[in-house]
C-alpha cells in the first residue's frame, strides 16, 4: 500500500471515530502533497461538513465534483448538504443526477421525493414516492410520505387511501395513524381526527405529536376546557422549548395574589402579540405584574404596558438579576387558558400596541401624495419553517385584487422581496408601493408606524395580521387549509376573536387560492367605494 492510500485510510478511521480535528489534519497533510487529491478533497468536505462549517463544505464538494464529475457520491453527499440548509432547489438538482445514474437504487429516489416535498413540489413528489412505493410497496414509511405530498397538494382522497394502506401494511406506525388524523381535521371532520388521536394515545401516552396534534385541534373547534388541558402539557414534548423548567418559582394558577407575579412570552412574535390581548385584562386584576418577551418585541411592550417592567428573554433564558423580586411565574399561553375559558371571554378589542401619531400622520401624506386615495397594506408571504408554502399566496395570484383602483397599494412584506415585485411588475405592469426606510428586521416601532398608516390591510396569516390587528386597523386575513392554518384562527370561522378589527377569509381547497381572491375583489371594489379620507 502507498504512503497516501495509509494516510487517507488513516483520516477516514478518525472521521469514523467523530475525530473530526484529526481527519481535518490527515486531509491538509494530503492535500499539502497534492492539492488535486479527489479522496482527500471529498473527505475534508465531510468533515466541514461535520463541524457544521457550511460553506467551506459545499466549496468542497464542488471542487471533488470538478476533480471527478461522475462521483455520485459526492453529488449525493452535496444534495444532502444543500437539502439540509433549506435550499431544496440546489438538493434536488443533485439528486436528480444521481437517480439519473442510479435507477435501481432507491435511496436517491426517496431522497429526491422528500426534497421535492419539503421544496414545496408536491405533485413532483406524488409522482417519485408512487414510483419508489411501486417497488417496495409494503414500507410504511414511504407510502407515508407520499401521503404526506398527497395532503399537501390537497390530495385529500388519495392521501386518506395512502395513508390507510400504510395502517394495514403497519398496525402500529404512528406516523400514518397522525397523518391520518391530519387528513381528517383537513376534511372537517374534527370529531373523527380526536378520536384517531385519543385511540394513538391510548396506546402510547408518549406519542407526543398525536398529544401536540389533539391540543390544536380541541382548541381549534373552541374546546377550551380539554384544549387547554392537553396544550399545557407542551413543554414535556421534544423539541419544544419554553421556560417551564428553568425558573424556580412557583406556577400562577388563577388564585388571589398579592405577590409579585413574572409572565413570559414564547415562540414567535405573532405568538407574543396574540396572547399579548391578555395583559390588559390580567394587569386590572394583579398590581406589578412583570412581562418577560423576546428581545426584539420588548421595545413595543415597553411602549404598550408603560405602567408594567418589561425585561428580555435571551438565548439561555431569563438573567437571574430580573427574578430577585419574583415569587410567582406563568406563561402568557396558560395566562390564556384562565382569562381565555370559553368563546364568551373574548372581551377586549385586542388592541394594545401604540404607534407614533405624529410619524404615523407623516406616513400618510408621504404615501398619498396629496391624493385623496385610500392606502393599502399588503403582505403575502409566510415565513413559517414548517407551513411556508401552504400559508403563502404568490404575489402573482394578487393582480385581480391589486387592479382594483384608486387605491394606493403598499408592501409590508418583511424580508427581501426584490425579485418577486420586479417579475410581478413586468408580468403585469401594477407597480408595489415599498419604503426603504421602513426596516422590521431593525425597528418594529417603525413598521407599527407604517401599518397604522393604513387604512385597511390584507394579508395571508404572518405576523402583519397580528400586528395590524392589535393596531385596531381594519384587516381581512386570507387563511389557507390545512397544515398552513394555526388554530387560533379556529375552525371555520369569519369572524376573528382575537382582534375585533380582523376579518377571515378562509380558503376553501388546501393550496387553491381562486374562492378567497374571489371575495376579496369583490368586497374590495364596495370598500373602495364607501371609503372615506
Amino acid at each position: 500500500m502507498i504512503e497516501s492510500q495509509k494516510k487517507i485510510f488513516t483520516a477516514i478511521d478518525y472521521f469514523n471515530a467523530g475525530k473530526n480535528t484529526e481527519a481535518e489534519l490527515e486531509c491538509n497533510k494530503l492535500l499539502k502533497e497534492n492539492k488535486d487529491d479527489f479522496d482527500a478533497v471529498h473527505l475534508l468536505a465531510l468533515v466541514k461538513h461535520k463541524q457544521e462549517k457550511i460553506k467551506k463544505s459545499i466549496s468542497l464538494f464542488k471542487k471533488a465534483l470538478k476533480l471527478n464529475p461522475q462521483s455520485t457520491q459526492v453529488q449525493f453527499n452535496l444534495a444532502k448538504v444543500f437539502r439540509e440548509n433549506k435550499d431544496y432547489e440546489n438538493a434536488i438538482y443533485y439528486y436528480k443526477l444521481v437517480c439519473n445514474k442510479s435507477s435501481e437504487n432507491l435511496k436517491p429516489w426517496i431522497e429526491l421525493g422528500i426534497s421535492f416535498s419539503r421544496g414545496g413540489y408536491y405533485n413532483e413528489a406524488t409522482k417519485v414516492f408512487k414510483q419508489v412505493t411501486e417497488s417496495d410497496e409494503k414500507n410504511s414509511d414511504l407510502l407515508c410520505e407520499l401521503g404526506l405530498a398527497q395532503t399537501l397538494s390537497g390530495k385529500l382522497e388519495d392521501a386518506k387511501l395512502t395513508f390507510e394502506k400504510s395502517i394495514r401494511n403497519k398496525q402500529t406506525h404512528s406516523p400514518s395513524w397522525i397523518n391520518l388524523a391530519i387528513v381528517h381535521e383537513h376534511m372537517g371532520k374534527i370529531d373523527t381526527a380526536l378520536s384517531i388521536y385519543e385511540k394513538i394515545l391510548s396506546n402510547n401516552k408518549e406519542e407526543y405529536n398525536a398529544s401536540l396534534r389533539q391540543a390544536l385541534a380541541l382548541l381549534s373547534c373552541c374546546y377550551f376546557d380539554k384544549g387547554w388541558k392537553k396544550y399545557k402539557l407542551r413543554y414535556l414534548w421534544p423539541g419544544i422549548k419554553t421556560l417551564h423548567q428553568k425558573i424556580d418559582k412557583p406556577f400562577w394558577e388563577g388564585e388571589s395574589l398579592t405577590k409579585k407575579l413574572l409572565v413570559w412570552t414564547e415562540q414567535g412574535l405573532g405568538d407574543e402579540i396574540i396572547f399579548g390581548t391578555i395583559i390588559n385584562d390580567l394587569t386590572k386584576d394583579l398590581k406589578g405584574v412583570k412581562i418577560a418577551c423576546s428581545k426584539r418585541i420588548q421595545p413595543v411592550f415597553k411602549e404598550a404596558f408603560p405602567d408594567n417592567e418589561v425585561i428580555p428573554i435571551g438565548n439561555d433564558g431569563i438573567a437571574s438579576r430580573y427574578l430577585k423580586d419574583i415569587e410567582y411565574q406563568a406563561s402568557l399561553t396558560e395566562v390564556a387558558s384562565i382569562y381565555r375559558p370559553n368563546e364568551e371571554s373574548f372581551k377586549n378589542d385586542g388592541i394594545f400596541l401604540k404607534s407614533n401619531a405624529k410619524e404615523t400622520e407623516r406616513l400618510k401624506k408621504k404615501y398619498r401624495k396629496g391624493r385623496r386615495i385610500p392606502i393599502i397594506g399588503i403582505s403575502w408571504r409566510s415565513s413559517n419553517t414548517t407551513a411556508q408554502n401552504q400559508k403563502s399566496m404568490p404575489l402573482i395570484n394578487w393582480e385581480s385584487i391589486l387592479n382594483i383602483s384608486p387605491a394606493k397599494f403598499v408592501s409590508l412584506q418583511y424580508g427581501n422581496t426584490n425579485i418577486e415585485k420586479k417579475y410581478f411588475n413586468e408580468k403585469t405592469g401594477i407597480h408595489l408601493l415599498s419604503d426603504n426606510e421602513i426596516l422590521p428586521e431593525k425597528n418594529l416601532q417603525d413598521f407599527i408606524n407604517q401599518v397604522s398608516a393604513m387604512d385597511l390591510v390584507i394579508s395571508v396569516s404572518n405576523t402583519t395580521v397580528h400586528f395590524a390587528g392589535a393596531l385596531g386597523i381594519p384587516t381581512w386575513a386570507i387563511v389557507a387549509k390545512g397544515t398552513g392554518r394555526p388554530w387560533y384562527w379556529f375552525h371555520n370561522r369569519e369572524k376573528c376573536l382575537w382582534y375585533n378589527s380582523v376579518k377571515i377569509y378562509n380558503q376553501k381547497y388546501s393550496g387553491e387560492w381562486t374562492e378567497p381572491k374571489y371575495r376579496i375583489k369583490q368586497d374590495l371594489s364596495n370598500w373602495i367605494k364607501d371609503w372615506k379620507i
